[in-house]
Parts: structure tokens; sequence; C-alpha cells
């Protein structure tokens, strides 16, 4: 036996647990703190179309007013402050915080997740360049992710200046969309090695997760283009396929991954 095999299959059990966690309370933290007034959705932003809509939504859904009876610095995050569509002075730091928690939060989470997962699914000894071809689908979705956010913050900052245009609008919009359809070729890719990988053979969980993923994969660029309350539908099928295959990984995958991950390096 691999002296060094307990000590990597805890290692992966380890990082699966820590992205777990990291996605988690991200989310949670959007979902609780820094959600939209309304119960509105940040996707509805993403995909404006105009640099009209853009300010409507931010004003309607974002807006929260810093001026107050006394002078006080108000919170960052303006978790303090009340929401109002003719502020006086407005404040915009719960837009702000929920982009920097996804990038610094549910992204690396998300991503790190496909990866892994993706990883886990492929037989071990894959060559070096198979596992990076797999994995560029959820790198590059986390890549368009971070420029969208970003284009999202420099849109703010033109707004606050009166000066954002329908270009500057269109630039969110192109790198939401492309992070929809990359996010979803990752799902593709990840159910794909999870259905048709040696250990899925017998394994019904790992099937209908692969299912979930294929579904996803659909749901997602519809939910772009077409009928934006399908990205809901592709993220649940997204949160529950991932849920799946991390129980199925921490059972079975932890140790057999542990060659995957260590070969070639």
């Amino acid at each position: 036996m691999n002296p060094m095999a307990v000590p990597r299959t805890t290692l992966c059990r380890a990082g699966l647990t820590l992205l777990l966690l990291l996605a988690f309370v991200s989310e949670l933290m959007l979902i609780a703190a820094l959600r939209p007034h309304g119960g509105a959705n940040i996707v509805q932003l993403e995909l404006a179309r105009t640099a009209t809509e853009f300010a409507q939504i931010v004003q309607r859904d974002w807006t929260q007013e810093a001026a107050g009876p006394t002078p006080a610095t108000p919170d960052r995050c303006g978790l303090d402050l009340p929401h109002t569509r003719a502020p006086v002075q407005p404040h915009w730091g719960k837009l702000r915080c929920s982009l920097l928690v996804d990038s610094l939060g549910l992204v690396p989470g998300y991503v790190g997740l496909l990866l892994l997962l993706t990883l886990g699914c492929l037989a071990p000894g894959a060559p070096l360049a198979q596992r990076l071809a797999w994995c560029l689908p959820a790198l590059a979705a986390g890549c368009a992710d971070l420029t969208e956010n970003g284009l999202t913050w420099q849109a703010l900052d033109l707004l606050d200046s009166a000066a954002l245009s329908d270009a500057a609008v269109a630039g969110v919009r192109l790198a939401s969309q492309a992070k929809w359809l990359l996010l979803a070729a990752a799902l593709a890719t990840l159910g794909h090695v999870a259905w048709h990988g040696a250990a899925a053979h017998g394994d019904k969980l790992r099937r209908v997760a692969a299912a979930l993923c294929a579904v996803g994969a659909l749901a997602l660029p519809v939910g772009a283009w077409l009928w934006q309350p399908a990205i809901g539908v592709g993220l649940l099928m997204m949160v529950v396929a991932l849920a799946l295959l991390a129980w199925r990984y921490w059972g079975t995958r932890g140790r057999t991954a542990v060659g995957l991950i260590g070969h070639g390096a």
C-alpha cells in the first residue's frame, strides 16, 4: 500500500469539505444578508439590456439611503441602511459587497467543486492533457463570472458619475451570458464523465447526478437568452447534482481519486 495514499485521501476529503463550506457560507451570506430588496435577484441586473434598465433595477432593488438625521459613517455594506427609491444620498454598499462575496467566496467554491468532482469521476491514470481539457469549462466559467462582477462594479461607478452607457451595460450582459454558457458546458462535462466513468456502471446515484447535470446544462442558456426563470431551474439541478456527487466522492472516490490527482504530477 502506498504510504502516501492515506494522507492524500485525507487531503482530498478536507479539500472537498472546505469547498462545500466556502460555497455554502457565501451563498448563505448572499441570501440572508446581502439579498436585494423585495426578493429580487441579481440576475435581472446582470442581464439588463440598456443603461436605463440597469439604472432602474439598481434604484428599485439595490438603492439605500445613506443620509440620516445625524452625520454618521454608514456601514460599508449598508446592512443598517433603509431601502429607498428616491434617496437623498444613495448608497449601493449592499450590491458592492454582494459582488465581493460572490468573487471571493462563491466563485472559488463552485469552480473548485466542479474541478474536484470532474477529476474524481475520471479513470485513474488519465493523461495530464486529458485532465486539463475536462477542467477547462469550469475554469472558463469562473473567469467569466469574475469578469462579469468586475464589469458590474465598473458600471456602478459610471452610474454614480452619470456616465453609464448602453455599451457598458452590454459588456455586463455579454459577460453574464458567457458565464451561463460556460457553466452549462462545465455541467455537461461533469455529467458526461459521471455517466461514462468506469465507476458509474451500476451506480444509480451517479447516473441520477449525471442526468441532473444534463438538465441544468440545457436550462442555463435558455435562461440567459430566452426565459430568465430557467436559470433558477438550472442552478437547482446543479446544486443537487453536486451534492450527490460530493456524497459519492466522499464515500468511494476519495481513495481512488488520489491516484488520479497525483498521477503525472
